[in-house]
């Protein structure tokens, strides 16, 4: 990954007997080569080695980001079809506003394929009422259970996970859902299938690989003092863990799978033919 240097042009905002407004972090994305302005990047606000918030970027390439705190951050920009970036790390006073203009590289987009660790009914099924007896043990992290998903008439996991308290839904680069937690920051939370952690390929999400007719139980970590052991990664602030139902096919998650690898393979040979 490449650091560049952005020129950050910080704007003291007047202020003497009224209260101080929240930080700003604004500016413009462009490609390096043709100058035009870069749609539909997800820019997100990185401080202290976490996520804090992100936007995405408009028709002119335009993004605008509140900050609620003063301090040093830095700036992390990815779109499909462009190079990811990290800017240098720079500082927001008090009151303070920053307008950036960031150059955007072509790249080829790699393909990253969903990666799940399959296990036997009987070690999955040990392991959720494990965790589910830890749970109301502890007190930490919450459960929706297949009756509760029974009650909740949605299609997708996403429309699920909005009725659970404290998560909603953000919109990436590719206007696909993904869960957050609002309780630190609108944290995006790593998520993972019968105890192993999934990894996605561009414009895939969690809507293309699970159905909630498939599901047995969703366990749910909102913020960083919830998480168990085994789930507190250093780039982790919360998790999600998805239990598929105990001894059944697998042959539509599968299908769901080929499907979105051929969505993916299409996008990717749009963009390096463009």
């Amino acid at each position: 990954m490449r650091t560049h240097s952005i020129m950050v042009a910080v704007v003291l905002l007047t202020s003497v007997s009224a209260p101080s407004p929240a930080q700003v972090i604004s500016g413009r994305l462009f490609e390096r080569d043709s100058n035009r302005p870069v749609n539909a990047a997800w820019v997100s606000l990185v401080g202290r080695g976490r996520i804090l918030h992100a936007a995405e970027s408009d028709a002119e390439g335009r993004f605008r980001l509140l900050v609620a705190a003063p301090g040093w951050y830095s700036l992390r920009v990815e779109r499909l079809g462009y190079a990811l970036v990290s800017t240098d790390t720079f500082a927001i006073g008090a009151g303070e506003s920053a307008e950036l203009s960031i150059p955007l590289s072509v790249a080829a987009v790699p393909l990253t394929p969903v990666i799940v660790d399959r296990r036997t009914t009987v070690q999955a099924r040990s392991e959720l009422d494990t965790r589910i007896e830890t749970a109301r043990r502890t007190g930490l992290g919450r459960f929706v259970t297949r009756e509760a998903l029974d009650s909740v008439s949605s299609r997708s996991v996403t429309g699920v996970l909005v009725h659970v308290p404290l998560v909603g839904l953000a919109r990436d680069a590719f206007n696909k859902p993904w869960p957050i937690t609002q309780s630190q920051g609108n944290c995006r939370p790593t998520l993972y299938l019968n105890g192993a952690r999934m990894t996605f390929g561009p414009g895939q999400s969690i809507d293309d690989v699970l159905h909630p007719s498939e599901l047995e139980a969703i366990e749910i970590y909102r913020n960083r003092t919830e998480l168990p052991r085994e789930f507190a990664g250093i780039d982790q602030c919360a998790a999600i863990v998805f239990w598929t139902r105990m001894g059944e096919s697998t042959s539509s998650s599968s299908w769901r799978f080929l499907a979105a690898t051929l969505a993916v393979v299409g996008m990717v040979m749009f963009f390096l033919v463009r």
